[in-house]
């Protein structure tokens, strides 16, 4: 998007939500939204428009587009997931793979499809996974999971079960 339908769009937004907003203000919601594809922040601007009573902050706009840590830890759940059912323990997000090492290693998570928590052991998932979010990705998390559960003992083959 260019810089000037980014302003039209921004000010038309702070008009309607009844305030006024300098150019340095502008141009620094310009600096963060100038990579984010036009799509996706004409749809962040027209819902903040259906949703904020308030002119909304970089980091709400933001949430809009790209989903709030709560959205993206019930996401991560569900590929995890689906990386059990497949045998697949390759993850491109580095913060499932640290989720998965802090409950026990791939092997442990496994196991957690047989078990009658499931709905225990998918709240402390998703806690952990939206602490990452916070929180720095230790720098020994390999996006390998094979490599991180080799490190905390566990054999090379992950033991994998269906529920």
């Amino acid at each position: 998007m260019k810089k000037t339908d980014f302003q039209k769009r921004l000010l038309g937004l702070a008009e309607i939500l009844g305030v006024e907003i300098k150019k340095s203000r502008v141009d620094g919601y310009w600096e963060v939204f100038k990579d984010y594809p036009d799509k996706e922040l004409i749809r962040a601007i027209n819902l903040s428009l259906k949703t904020n009573k308030f002119f909304p902050k970089p980091a709400e706009l933001i949430e809009l587009i790209e989903g709030s840590p709560a959205d993206k830890s019930l996401q991560a759940w569900h590929i995890s997931l689906e990386a059990i059912r497949n045998k697949s323990p390759q993850f491109e997000d580095k913060r499932i793979v640290a989720v998965i090492s802090d409950m026990g290693g791939w092997q442990e998570f496994c196991r957690i499809a047989d078990t009658k928590g499931l709905y225990l052991k998918e709240k402390g998932f998703r806690e952990k996974y939206q602490y990452y979010f916070r929180q720095p990705i230790p720098s020994n998390i390999s996006i390998n999971i094979a490599d991180n559960s080799l490190r905390i003992g566990y054999a090379d083959e992950p033991v994998y079960k269906r529920a």
